[in-house]
């Protein structure tokens, strides 16, 4: 998995938080960058051309990447996600079920879910 940048990629995918996290404190603005970032590549992964298989195993990877940064064992692709997941205790699960949406993007295209797959989705 490769490394994360935690620039203002908000700016460059034309985002509307950009100017909103400009005004946070240098700190927050940056944990900010780096979650960001980790969600636009995550969203990048399951949106994109790639086959299903290969996205669902992208995500995987991901989720094997953010299980060692709460082992203690940050890998390049989460590193920028250190000071974040320690300075203002961002948990696990929150990543996680940013990723368990992604992988439901990835694993088929969804047309009038269920509430339940909904609720699950927007969770």
């Amino acid at each position: 998995m490769q490394a994360l940048e935690p620039t203002p990629q908000a700016a460059s995918h034309g985002s509307s938080f950009y100017l909103a996290m400009r005004i946070l404190q240098r700190k927050q603005r940056d944990a900010m960058f780096a979650i960001y970032s980790f969600c636009r590549d995550i969203d990048d992964i399951a949106d994109g051309d790639a086959p299903r298989p290969v996205r669902l195993e992208r995500l995987r990877q991901w989720r094997d990447d953010i299980d060692a940064l709460y082992r203690g064992e940050a890998r390049p692709a989460t590193a920028c996600l250190v000071r974040p997941v320690e300075s203002f205790g961002l948990e696990r699960r929150d990543f996680c079920a940013l990723l368990d949406g992604m992988e439901m993007d990835a694993r088929a295209d969804i047309r009038a879910p269920r509430v339940s797959e909904l609720e699950l989705y927007c969770d």
